[in-house]
């Protein structure tokens, strides 16, 4: 796995008197937008040194504070005013209270990332209090809305929290994806050499605290840099089974239990959905479970399931050769599924959770699935297939038909699933569409909270109409294009059945596309959405939903 690009520490400071700096290490602050010039954030406690600090950045002109604008500053004589120890200032503007929110946060540790590196420092201090500055109250006018003027439903973040969120840009912005990049044979040394320590400085948290904060950041920004690895690989050496030993090295590090069925166990458990995908491929399919606190009784219980499809050529429906090198991002879901359970083993959850994986490729033989062709699913329902290329469905109708057997409070599945989420979203939010309001909120609530955006789409039973067939009890898609996504999660509903809680989360945009989620996602690069969002909602379940009491 891709190593955490840099470490954290941390020093409380009072005045800036007790820093002793002898490496040139640059300082770090944020500065708010003010009517004229940039100006410290009003939740800064005065004293000399920092007054006298902030009144020389108050004075460059060309520097206002401004949301995602820096400013870099050198002195010769390696004396700011007011502060003798820096000979180097990076700045980054935070604009107003009103641009304070959870996703904010990540957005400047994402440039700050960027900042850092282009430093070149080694070390480098950031003082976190400069760049918080929340609102009085979630209902203020100055504080942070969305595009309708509603408050932000994360609200305003503590600052605890919102120093997690700024510490996890700065990691999460300092992802690289070098496996296959050629090296000298010192290039390793060398790398090593320039992983820089970000000290985190403040006035008002303690030790305590900040290790608390910094631990579990390490866990998020793994278990992310984990996910967006298995995203990037190339598909020939991400076929199913090195899904599988992805998931089995994962629970072997972090401790939780894995299993792995092959194809013949799958054709025997009738799961006739992902046979139905994989049985074009020279690379056979596999089902994967995961599990922690399996052996836990009467406590709820959370099923992720996350499409696995390795490579998606489309089937005989094949897709166009422009951008199908993208199509190894196709089991993002599954990814993200391995790489949310990695973290919430290792944030030890008090909950039972399962991660169940359906993977397949989607390839072209002679013994591929036609259009036309009709498969019998898990539950026993029939599919006819008239679109090979809308297959992540098949599989994942398996894995929602499998989880019953769980009992599960709740199921989330995660899937690259519809290109038509990409049209009525675009990148910036994930569709979400389920058959529980309570759940659909909570979720939406840890998503906002966790910095990730998501959407609900409605699932109307009309959007099930074109989903019938004459031949068997279904096909695969509807006869239109129209509500692309909808019919899509309507299908997968039918497996369901209100059998349980559910959610579908469309990552189609979201996991593969950088440019819609800010500067903590470099470019060219799987993102990890939706991992943030799903840890933070498995972590905290009691606060987000209050399950119905089984009959």
């Amino acid at each position: 796995m891709t190593p955490l690009k840099l470490t954290f520490e941390f020093l409380k400071v009072k005045n800036f008197k007790n820093v002793n700096i002898t490496d040139g290490r640059p300082l770090v602050l944020g500065m708010a937008s003010g009517e004229q010039a940039c100006e410290p954030v009003k939740s800064i406690k005065a004293n000399k040194e920092l007054d006298a600090l902030f009144a020389s950045l108050k004075g460059h002109k060309g520097f206002a504070g401004k949301v995602g604008q820096t400013l870099s500053l050198y002195s010769q004589s390696h004396t700011f005013q007011g502060i003798a120890a820096y000979g180097h200032l990076l700045s980054l503007g935070v604009g107003e209270s009103k641009h304070l929110h959870s996703q904010s946060a990540l957005q400047w540790g994402g440039k700050l990332s960027k900042l850092i590196r282009d430093s070149k420092a080694n070390h480098v201090d950031v003082f976190v209090d400069s760049f918080y500055q929340p609102a009085v109250s979630a209902n203020s006018k100055d504080a942070a809305k969305d595009f309708a003027g509603r408050p932000l439903a994360s609200g305003i973040p503590s600052f605890e929290d919102f120093v997690e969120k700024l510490a996890l840009g700065i990691v999460l912005g300092a992802y690289e994806f070098t496996k296959y990049k050629s090296k000298k044979k010192d290039a390793k040394k060398e790398d090593e050499k320039k992983v820089p320590v970000v000290r985190l400085l403040s006035t008002t948290l303690d030790d305590r605290k900040v290790s608390k904060i910094i631990e579990r950041v390490g866990i998020l920004a793994e278990s992310v840099y984990l996910t967006r690895d298995l995203q990037n690989t190339p598909a020939g050496d991400m076929v199913p089974a090195d899904i599988a030993r992805a998931a089995q090295d994962a629970g072997k590090k972090s401790g939780f239990h894995v299993e792995v069925w092959d194809e013949k166990k799958i054709k025997a458990e009738g799961m006739g959905g992902i046979i139905a995908v994989g049985q074009g491929s020279d690379s056979p399919p596999r089902f994967i479970i995961m599990e922690v606190n399996a052996s836990k009784k009467n406590v709820p219980t959370v099923v992720l399931i996350g499409k696995g499809v390795s490579f998606d050529t489309g089937g005989i429906c094949i897709k166009p050769a422009a951008g199908m090198e993208e199509m190894k991002m196709d089991m993002s879901g599954a990814a993200s599924v391995i790489g949310a359970m990695n973290a919430i083993a290792k944030l030890k959850v008090p909950y039972r959770v399962v991660g169940l994986v359906p993977s397949a490729e989607n390839m072209i033989n002679g013994s591929a699935t036609r259009p036309g062709d009709v498969y019998t699913a898990h539950d026993g329902q029939t599919v006819e297939v008239i679109n090979t290329d809308a297959e992540g469905r098949l599989v994942l109708a398996d894995a929602l038909s499998y989880a019953k057997k769980y009992n599960p409070t709740c199921v989330i599945d995660m899937a690259t699933l519809t290109g038509a989420v990409v049209i009525a979203l675009g990148a910036q939010a994930t569709g979400m569409m389920g058959n529980d309001a309570e759940l659909l909120k909570g979720f939406a609530l840890a998503s906002a909270k966790s910095g990730e955006r998501v959407w609900e789409l409605p699932l109307y039973p009309e959007y099930g109409e074109e989903l019938k067939s004459k031949v068997a009890d279904y096909r695969n898609v509807g006869n239109s294009r129209e509500a692309g996504s909808q019919k899509g999660g309507q299908f997968l509903n039918f497996f369901v059945e209100q059998a349980y809680p559910w959610i579908h989360l469309d990552i189609a945009a979201t996991a593969d596309t950088p440019s819609g989620q800010g500067d903590h996602c470099p470019p060219h690069s799987g993102t990890g959405v939706p991992v943030r969002s799903v840890v933070e909602f498995v972590s905290n379940f009691d606060t987000y939903f209050k399950a119905p009491k089984k009959k």
